[in-house]
């Protein structure tokens, strides 16, 4: 017999596959305090959000982007109280603007971010994309992804296409801001990003 576990058992029209034993939500996880509880921003900080007409990706979402890096140091200032690493994660809808959002962070928040911003761009199955890399370079960036969570990597915060997908196991994500469409029928890419996020 073979057994295997996955996080979001579903088809892409969101039937769950038809051989689950036993389905276990990531809401019931939430209730049940198996993952930690998602805490969306107050209603006064998300009611002024806006997307301003820009064809520049940063400049479009920089009041989200801007939100995010708050939530971010509220939960940063929380984790170095027990000597923990809070990491900042943007998922951006492609390449282009996955660099843009990266650039920005640091030119904006140089004092916290300069240096500090890990960029991975990654195929549509979440594979750290291999478009413009050598070996050397492609095997450190995996290498950097998996270990962000360690006190004496430097990266503060990720930016990439799909990282939050299947295949990346990280714990200390702790502000996702989320700048793609989350408009799958079988409504996978939100609950593995958030699941991830909440581990």
């Amino acid at each position: 017999m073979q057994i295997d576990v996955t996080a979001t058992p579903k088809h892409q029209n969101g039937a769950i596959f038809a051989q689950t034993i036993c389905d276990y939500p990531l809401v019931e996880a939430i209730a049940q305090n198996v993952v930690k509880t998602p805490v969306l921003p107050d209603i006064a900080s998300r009611s002024s959000l806006k997307e301003t007409s820009s064809s520049k990706f940063s400049q479009k979402y920089a009041d989200y982007l801007k939100l995010g890096v708050e939530e971010w140091r509220k939960s940063f200032k929380e984790h170095r109280k027990l000597n923990k690493k809070a990491v900042l994660f943007i998922m951006t809808d492609d390449t282009k603007n996955c660099d843009d959002v990266a650039k920005w962070l640091e030119e904006n928040y140089p004092a916290e971010l300069e240096g500090k911003v890990l960029t991975i761009h990654t195929k549509n199955n979440g594979e750290i994309s291999e478009t413009g890399k050598g070996a050397e370079e492609l095997e450190f960036l995996r290498k950097q992804a998996r270990e962000v969570d360690n006190l004496d990597n430097k990266y503060l915060a990720i930016v990439s296409v799909l990282m939050l997908k299947e295949g990346w196991d990280v714990r200390n994500v702790t502000t996702i801001v989320g700048l793609r469409p989350f408009s799958a029928s079988a409504n996978i890419l939100p609950e593995q990003a958030l699941g991830r996020g909440l581990r």
